[in-house]
This record gives structure tokens, C-alpha cells and sequence, in this order.
């Protein structure tokens, strides 16, 4: 039985292997000159594809440089099991490529990395991430800018929070608790925000759809509701495009 990676790998393998067998028998079927055309727009088709993802990640890279960050806080480990933490980091891949594929991006902070928890060295290009990506906990930075006198500018959502948030506001940080827990620890977000004494908002997906059950979605689902919110100014739309099909009860959203 194989595994995941292992198939996906296998399925590349056997699509990699049949677009060599037809491109050998496309080219027996040549004359000389036409296979020197081929050959001479085959090369041009891969420069071109080339210069299009150079040209791609460096307007990733001009967007990202004026974006607001998005923190992903990892102080939770010890309350999740080793399948949760893998779910979790999957989630973070996930939220790092959106960062990268948005018009109007959040650029990825993460806080309080444990790289023997969550081994993302050994992903290639991982070092060479646009991100923040730090060992120090939020504790340390907020303690930090308190005794310093500056403000504090972070903001946590919690779906248990009081305040509803309704627009993204570029000079706050927001805080996406990094847990995966199948909602077992209640109001560990909210609990964590007031340890920090820092705000919590809510994002009320209760107020545009009719869920199945809680409103504890997924790190990544959270991080791109938010970064379509800083987009396009529009909740609803945001948590529309956004909110996986299995929690809501029904098709129809109210009005």
C-alpha cells in the first residue's frame, strides 16, 4: 500500500513518462527541418516559462515588501497530538502560498518556531522563504514593546471573542492561533489573547452562512479570509469564497 507522497509521486512519474513517449513519437514522424523547428520553439517555450516564473516571484516580492503581516502563533504545541502538529504545518504551507499568489497579499509571520516540532528546514527553499519566522514568542516581543513604550499592535482572532471584526485594518497585526485541536480546548485563543493582554476579534461566520457545527475553521481557511478582506474591503465576499463547503448546513447563506 503506498503512501500519499508516494503515490502522488508515482503519478508523476507515469505522466512524465508518457509525455516522453509521445514527444519520441511525434518526432520520428519529422523531416530534418521540421525537427529543427521544434526543437528551436521548444526551446523558446521553456525561456519563455522560465522568465514568466522569475518575473512571477519578483512581483510576489514587490507586493509582499508593502504588505501587513499575519502571525501565525505557535503556542500550543504541547496541547496538540503529533498528527495535529503535521496537519498544522500543512496548514502554514498553505498560508505561505497564498502570501505568495495574492494581488493584495498578508506577508506570513510566525512566532515561537520549533524546528525540531515542525522540521519545514528540510522543505527545499524553506530557508529562502518571504517570511517572518522567528523563535521568540509573542510574550517576549509584547513585553518587549510595552517596556519600551511603543504600541502594541497586535490583535487576536478568536472565535469565542466578544467583538466582531467587520474591516481589515493595515496598521494591526492579527494573530491566527496555531492550533489544531478538533475543538477540544475551548476558548484557547481567547484565554491566550488575554495572557498576552492583547484584543480579540471574531470573525462571525454565523452572521453570512448557517454552519453545520462550530465556527473553528482551519490556520490556512482564517488566513485567506483575512487576506481577502485586505483585497477587496468585503467580509461576507471574503468569508463566501473562503468557508469550506462541508460547514455549512445547507447551499443557501443568508442575506
Amino acid at each position: 500500500m503506498l503512501s500519499w507522497k508516494e503515490q502522488r509521486q508515482l503519478e508523476k512519474y507515469q505522466k512524465d513518462t508518457a509525455k516522453l513517449e509521445r514527444r519520441q513519437l511525434l518526432i520520428q514522424t519529422m523531416t530534418p527541418q521540421e525537427l529543427l523547428k521544434y526543437d528551436q520553439e521548444h526551446f523558446e517555450y521553456k525561456n519563455a516559462k522560465i522568465e514568466e516564473k522569475r518575473n512571477h516571484k519578483q512581483l510576489s516580492k514587490n507586493r509582499l515588501s508593502k504588505a501587513p503581516f499575519m502571525c501565525i502563533d505557535l503556542a500550543y504545541n504541547a496541547l496538540m497530538t503529533p498528527s495535529e502538529i503535521k496537519s498544522l504545518r500543512l496548514q502554514m504551507l498553505i498560508s505561505y502560498s497564498l502570501s505568495l499568489k495574492a494581488l493584495k497579499p498578508c506577508k506570513l509571520m510566525i512566532k515561537q518556531y520549533n524546528n525540531d516540532i515542525y522540521t519545514m528546514s528540510a522543505i527545499e527553499g524553506f530557508s529562502n522563504w518571504d517570511a517572518d519566522i522567528s523563535q521568540n514568542s509573542l510574550d517576549e516581543e509584547i513585553k518587549g514593546l510595552r517596556e519600551n513604550g511603543q504600541d502594541v499592535p497586535y490583535i487576536y482572532l478568536s472565535g469565542d471573542a466578544e467583538t466582531e471584526i467587520s474591516s481589515f485594518d493595515v496598521s494591526k497585526i492579527y494573530i491566527i492561533g496555531g492550533l489544531v485541536d478538533r475543538n477540544r480546548h475551548k476558548n484557547a485563543a481567547l484565554n491566550r489573547a488575554n495572557e498576552l493582554g492583547i484584543p480579540s476579534v471574531k470573525i462571525n461566520l454565523k452572521q453570512f452562512a448557517q454552519l453545520k457545527s462550530s465556527q473553528i475553521i482551519a490556520v490556512n481557511h482564517i488566513f485567506e479570509m483575512m487576506t481577502k478582506l485586505n483585497e477587496n474591503g468585503d467580509l461576507k465576499e471574503a468569508v463566501l469564497e473562503v468557508l469550506p463547503g462541508r460547514k455549512v448546513e445547507n447551499a443557501e447563506v443568508k442575506q
